[in-house]
């Protein structure tokens, strides 16, 4: 029989050299073992997933710094970071942010390297950050969205989030 596991809501079979095939769409859909949920058809297989979601050190001190620096305004945890180019570590540090009591969302914006910004929002309560971020001109889905902030200054990129934020709760 073959081996599989169910990550995301999608079946990952073992291949013949008894090793996981996992796209990389869902190797950035997923951040953590804590959030996988998986079906194991052999118990000895969880340390080989495990290890698939183990994260590189600069990555992992960057989302921590990132998480550092988070402010909460209204619910939503809000960070900016003009050093940071790592949209990994932003979209990691979002979703980490969200397991903080009192936050129902959070906003973590990196630099674009070009002078403006990316910015993920995650949403684990009633807030809909695909909203949220169209306001700012991007998209998603209910609980993780994008958006771009090309030429913005790091103030401005927070007043905008901020802005969306009271327009999205009125």
């Amino acid at each position: 029989t073959s081996s599989y596991i169910y990550i995301a809501n999608q079946e990952i079979l073992m291949d013949e050299n008894n090793q996981w095939s996992i796209p990389d769409q869902l190797r950035l859909m997923v951040y953590s073992k804590d959030q996988v949920t998986i079906a194991l058809t052999k118990e000895e297989h969880m340390v080989e997933v495990k290890k698939l979601f183990r994260l590189d050190m600069d990555t992992t001190v960057t989302r921590y710094k990132l998480m550092q620096n988070a402010r909460l305004y209204r619910g939503v945890a809000i960070v900016t970071d003009e050093q940071q180019e790592n949209r990994i570590a932003a979209a990691q540090a979002a979703d980490e942010l969200l397991s903080i009591a009192g936050v129902e969302a959070s906003v973590v914006g990196v630099s674009d390297g070009q002078g403006g910004f990316y910015a993920s929002a995650r949403s684990v309560g009633e807030m809909n950050v695909q909203i949220l971020m169209e306001k700012l001109g991007g998209g998603g889905n209910r609980s993780a969205a994008a958006a771009q902030f090309p030429d913005l200054p790091r103030e401005e990129a927070i007043n905008k989030v901020r802005e969306a934020i009271d327009d999205y709760l009125s």
